[in-house]
């Protein structure tokens, strides 16, 4: 095996490199891209450097960390969304104002907002009392009269 690195030399990781970006594309996530990326540089590296086995496998860990880290601040990690709060919906309602259709005892009750019922913590209230909720308590809404 290590024969053959040495005599195909380039091949072996050109074709590494379009083993890894095709599972990049069957694959979620944006990893394998950088190490195929590396793979790629180490076979080109090879074109201009005869280097034994070991120096190929040091060669293609230290650009692979180079193209990760390259990789990740050109790219900047995760994508930024116009709708920060899509997945927490609770967040939304923050410095909205609500009629209570049903009163709060005991510091607890429900709130309806749209088409759904949310639990809400804050001051005893009667039904028809006006609340602001003012934070979250996990998916709890925390409200204080308005």
């Amino acid at each position: 095996m290590i024969d053959l690195v040495l005599t195909a030399g380039f091949w072996i990781w050109w074709i590494l490199a379009v083993i890894l970006l095709v599972l990049e594309l069957l694959l979620p996530g944006v990893f394998l891209v950088w190490i195929g990326v590396a793979a790629f540089a180490t076979g080109a590296l090879l074109l201009f450097l005869d280097l034994q086995w070991q120096g190929q496998i040091a060669a293609f860990a230290a650009l692979a960390v180079l193209a990760v880290v390259i990789g990740r601040h050109w790219f900047g990690g995760a994508a930024r969304s116009d709708q920060p709060n899509l997945n927490r919906r609770h967040q939304n309602y923050v410095g909205r104002r609500y009629r209570l259709e049903q009163p709060i005892v005991d510091g607890h009750g429900r709130l309806r907002i749209d088409d759904a019922f949310w639990k809400i913590s804050g001051p005893d209230a009667p039904a028809g009392q006006w609340v602001k909720v003012v934070a979250t308590d996990g998916l709890d809404l925390v409200v204080e009269l308005d």
